[in-house]
């Protein structure tokens, strides 16, 4: 192979997934590496046959071996502590995260006590302090006292796992720190110079923007300048992702671009003998880097412009592969699980693809369309990134932005003028706020145009389309056709191995499969002829979906906090949505609101806002509901939405072989709990009870209807709570019972509902432990998942 670092780099990654798959212990592989490398060289002295081998087999030992020293290195000893309140010594070793209410500092311990007993092991552990006072940074060492803990796991299938991505930052424990009267300022630590200059500087220019522009314009120049999206609106935040500009919003190689553009023109305005331009440059790129956090996509960036400026200073071939490759290697060597960071992996296969594929579409636009070459340049680089980053996007996001390549070619010349302009007032503000307001004239106007356009592709027919997250081997489906429609060696090696006739359909039939792969995201997942009913995790409420045979989508209740009917986000666009479009669930054929509390329909302002909804079932009122559900009411109202009363005795007939029958309430039932509605969903011999909130009222009405209550699984009333008839339970004696429970402070669910549900033998399932519990059935069987194992 004539460029071996690049299988030295895709070796060293195969021992890293390696690392991840199998439990071997750090030091072991250390070992092997080391014999390994001595045998290299020896064999390099002696000249060995394949001597390359074994420099191979040393990569990837040193992938195994960082990999695990990774894992292994967020399992501390300070891990004993967690789940416990705590005394914490450490130092800042990062900038701090600001927020809204609270803000975030990454401590290195130096010193944890838990009542009479310490431990000094040093360990990274992420500091939430709720309602800060002053604002510390980095080398700040500080004392704080609060609750200790392990980052959550995800209770869904697929969910954002928080504990992996603190992980992948070597950070394994979380603390959270109530006000400012539990942290305590205890000096200065150790830290590197160059860091805290930069992060001083920085923390300079972010007060010229605070000073010198609005809120909202403020938050995107930091996030365009510095990638501190922290501040940045959530419906900001989404226009750029369903766009395909949020990697606007985060430091990469549009900005290292920008930077280096910029300092080659000063020099040659200044005109700095060229012998100069590479140190300085790359002076100002590291300290950029530094500046923004080194995140890999900006360490890959830097890397590679530096590369590719050394050889082009040196006289040397600029080989982008190999530099590519090393900026992959140096990342991976620095932090081996970046390599499961999405923001890792976009980054390098956009480069990869704008680098592979842009000459070919350059080609084919000029050729086929006529398009000058110029403007075919411009429109090859998006569209060549948006081909090769889709199947990822649509992997972690389940998200596909088919406005992309558009949005991407008309904003990206604004962004360059933003940036200069920006970058400009806010370094001139150090000097004079008087020159950074005049400048930053145009550079606001300039942000009202790009977010006015970034709305505007946002809201075209058609912009983006949410999916369910394609196979392995779609994704691998797609890179290969995207691979053989540029490549002309694999294709001919094709070529060798099928008969003419065959070439053609079989190309026909990869094209036929990959897209169909894809398209099949956009419809329910549950296609099979079974019903699949989901009892999603939203914490302390409710949400369950099922899957009918028939591909019909119901949601029965959307779980949901206090206040969020009136914020309008909270468990609807955060656990909710993100379910259904993971399942990809496009429309809602019925949603069934059982009663009108928060932890109920809190999340349904999401829901609706988002998906379309064709009938919308609640239970009847003695009474109006409170004034938080009047701005709910309207939106039903304005999506057009059917909304009916369902009432003791209804049928639902939305799928031929599926019953869903409504046991209660009748319309004189009193109670915000027991008006629930209460649904039977029957399929063959298997039947759901869904209860709701229903206590002894309405479960002794339940029994006074005769109704046939027996049934295989139960979603048990009230979160469990103690509100429950013995004799409500034997009646209905399931197979397994599902309580959809969080943390609280009603003391659900109750030791006395537990005890009964143990004594009629079921099956007991809580979201709270269990995560989401997922049952399938064809009819006459019964197949149960849980979220967390």
């Amino acid at each position: 192979m004539d460029k071996p670092l690049v299988l030295i780099t895709l070796i060293y990654i195969t021992g890293i997934l390696a690392g991840v798959m199998i439990q071997a212990p750090a030091y072991l592989l250390l070992g092997a590496a080391s014999l390994l490398f001595i045998l290299g060289l020896a064999g390099y002295l002696m000249n060995w046959r394949h001597n390359g081998k074994l420099i191979l087999l040393v990569f990837f030992c040193l992938g195994f071996y960082f990999c695990r020293l990774s894992v292994e290195s967020i399992d501390t000893p300070l891990n004993n502590f967690a789940g416990h309140y705590v005394v914490l010594t450490g130092t800042v070793v990062q900038e701090a995260d600001r927020r809204e209410d609270r803000v975030n500092y990454v401590l290195k311990s130096h010193s944890a006590r838990l009542g009479s007993r310490e431990n000094h092991s040093a360990a990274l552990v992420l500091v939430t302090v709720w309602q800060p006072g002053y604002l510390y940074g980095y080398g700040d060492v500080l004392t704080v006292k609060g609750k200790l803990g392990l980052p959550e796991q995800p209770g869904n299938p697929g969910a954002f796992n928080y504990r992996e991505y603190l992980a992948r930052q070597g950070i394994g424990l979380v603390m959270t720190v109530n006000g400012e009267q539990n942290v305590a300022y205890s000096g200065t630590g150790e830290s590197s110079r160059l860091v805290a200059f930069a992060l001083s500087v920085k923390k300079k220019l972010l007060l010229v923007v605070d000073k010198t522009f609005s809120a909202e314009q403020a938050a995107l120049v930091k996030g365009i300048l510095f990638g501190s999206c922290g501040q940045i609106n959530a419906e900001v935040t989404e226009a750029f992702q369903q766009t395909g500009l949020i990697h606007i919003l985060s430091v990469s190689g549009l900005h290292v671009g920008f930077v280096l553009l910029a300092v080659l023109a000063l020099a040659s305005a200044f005109k700095l003998p060229l012998r100069y331009n590479l140190p300085v440059a790359s002076f100002i790129l590291i300290f950029y880097a530094v500046l923004t956090g080194m995140s890999p996509p900006v360490i890959r960036a830097v890397v590679m412009a530096l590369l590719l400026l050394s050889a082009r200073y040196l006289g040397r071939q600029r080989d982008w592969a190999v530099a590519l490759c090393l900026a992959a290697l140096l990342n991976l060597l620095y932090k081996p699980l970046n390599l499961f960071n999405p923001g890792f992996q976009l980054s390098f296969l956009a480069t990869w693809g704008i680098f592979y594929l842009v000459p070919a579409i350059v080609a084919f636009l000029q050729q086929k369309l006529g398009i000058s070459k110029r403007m075919a340049a411009v429109l090859a680089v998006p569209l060549a990134a948006e081909a090769v980053t889709l199947p990822p996007v649509a992997l972690h996001f389940n998200l596909i932005a088919l406005v992309a390549p558009l949005a991407n070619v008309v904003c990206v010349p604004l962004v360059g003028a933003i940036t200069l302009f920006s970058a400009l007032g806010t370094t001139a503000g150090l000097l004079s706020l008087s020159l950074t307001q005049f400048i930053n004239i145009t550079t606001a106007c300039l942000l009202d145009i790009f977010l006015w356009l970034v709305k505007l592709f946002q809201h075209l027919p058609g912009a983006f389309v949410h999916t369910a997250a394609p196979p392995v081997w779609a994704i691998i489906l797609w890179y290969l056709l995207v691979i053989l429609s540029v490549n002309k060696e694999w294709r001919g090696w094709l070529g060798r191995r099928l008969p003419d006739r065959m070439l053609r359909p079989a190309g026909v039939l990869l094209f036929v499969a990959t897209m169909l792969s894809f398209s099949s995201g956009l419809h329910p997942a549950n296609l099979d002829g079974r019903l699949a009913v989901h009892f999603i995790d939203v914490g302390q409420g409710d949400s369950i979906l099922l899957q009918t045979p028939a591909g019909k989508n119901i949601l029965v209740d959307c779980g949901g906090h206090k206040g969020e009917l009136a914020s309008g986000t909270g468990v609807g666009d955060k656990v909710v949505l993100p379910y259904l479009r993971r399942l990809g669930v496009q429309k809602l054929d019925l949603l069934v609101l059982t009663h009108y509390h928060e932890d109920h329909m809190g999340g349904a302002a999401a829901v609706i806002r988002n998906l379309p909804v064709a009938l919308l079932l609640v239970p009847p009122q003695d009474k109006p509901p409170g004034a938080e559900f009047s701005g709910l009411t309207e939106q039903i109202k304005g999506a057009g939405i059917d909304m009916r009363t369902a009432v003791a005795g209804d049928c639902l007939n939305l799928d031929p072989g599926l019953e869903i029958d409504v046991l209660s309430p009748p319309r004189d039932m009193n109670g915000e709990n027991n008006d629930s509605l209460v649904l039977r969903v029957s399929f063959g011999r298997e039947d759901f009870l869904l209860t709701g909130d229903i206590e002894k009222e309405a479960q002794d009405f339940l029994l006074q209807q005769r109704y046939n209550l027996a049934c295989e699984v139960l979603k048990v009333p009230h979160h469990g709570s103690k509100y429950f008839l013995p004799e409500f339970l034997e009646k209905v004696k399931p197979l397994a019972a599902v309580i959809t429970v969080g943390k609280n402070n009603f003391g659900h669910p109750s030791l006395e509902t537990l005890k009964l549900l143990q004594e009629v033998g079921a099956a007991v399932y809580r979201t709270d432990r269990d995560g989401a519990v997922i049952f399938r059935t064809d009819g006459n069987s019964i197949r149960v998942e849980t979220g967390r194992k």
